[in-house]
């Protein structure tokens, strides 16, 4: 499977028990999975909770300043929130 076929594969399982918006955290190879459903489905995802995540090797300049650009929690941009997670002493791997 791939990131887009685990991605179809949470979604399913979260209509199936009623739920439409969740938190998903995700680390290394769930990172991806998370990272694919907050780009195909933002607003569904309240919090993305990322660690060890790579990214595509593919992706141009415009998709990822466009990943750097989207909210991706309701109050923080992703980098406020990195310079947050910073000032507060917590470890980043990027």
């Amino acid at each position: 499977m791939n990131a887009d076929e685990y991605a179809d594969s949470i979604l399913q399982v979260m209509d199936n028990i009623g739920v439409d918006d969740f938190h998903f955290l995700g680390q290394h190879g769930g990172a991806a999975i998370g990272i694919n459903l907050g780009i195909r489905h933002p607003e569904r995802i309240g919090k993305l909770i990322l660690s060890g995540a790579g990214r595509e090797e593919n992706l141009t300049e415009e998709q990822i300043q466009e990943l750097i650009d989207r909210p991706m929690t309701r109050d923080l941009q992703l980098m406020q929130m990195v310079s947050f997670l910073i000032k507060h002493g917590m470890y980043i791997d990027i």
